[in-house]
This record gives C-alpha cells, structure tokens and sequence, in this order.
C-alpha cells in the first residue's frame, strides 16, 4: 500500500514469540534505510489500512520519529517577537 511513510508490503501473518502478527516491510520510504528491513504489527483482522495497525514489539513503528527528538526549526517561538524571519 502507498502511505505517508512510503510503499508499504505486507509479507503476510506470522507467529513471533507467541504472538499472532503482521509482517511488513518497507518498499519504498522516505528514509532509504527502511527499505527491505521487515517489521511487526499486531494483528488486526479489522484493520483496512496502516494507521489501522498498531506496532508489536516496540513503542513505534520504525518510519515513525522519536516523540522526543525534535529539531530547532520545529520548535514553536514562545514569543511573538521570537519569530525569525527567513532569510532572502
């Protein structure tokens, strides 16, 4: 499936460490090492679509950023005045 992430393929239905699951992998993403790695989703007979799917094993899947990692440009300016201006 094509999604925000990238192309997304799901490989099939598996049991890992007892658990029944998804296995997917990325055909195309936006980060080039994410293609061709597999990865879990908990499985889900009603999900349709990836946001449907939740992440087994982990907090997350691996296309998706550190909640706590954020770079300066995305930080919000806490005053108006701290808006920076780009430059021409």
């Amino acid at each position: 499936m094509s999604a925000t992430p990238g192309k997304v393929c799901v490989d099939g239905i598996a049991e890992v460490a007892g658990e029944r699951v998804f296995v997917l992998r990325m055909l195309q993403a936006r980060d080039p090492a994410l293609v061709g790695r597999p990865f879990f989703a908990h499985f889900d007979p009603r999900a349709v679509w990836l946001t449907d799917l939740e992440p087994a094993f982990t907090d997350r899947f691996p296309f998706e950023t550190d909640p706590y990692v954020t770079s300066p440009s995305e930080l919000p300016a806490l005053w108006p005045g701290d808006l920076v201006e780009p430059a021409v």
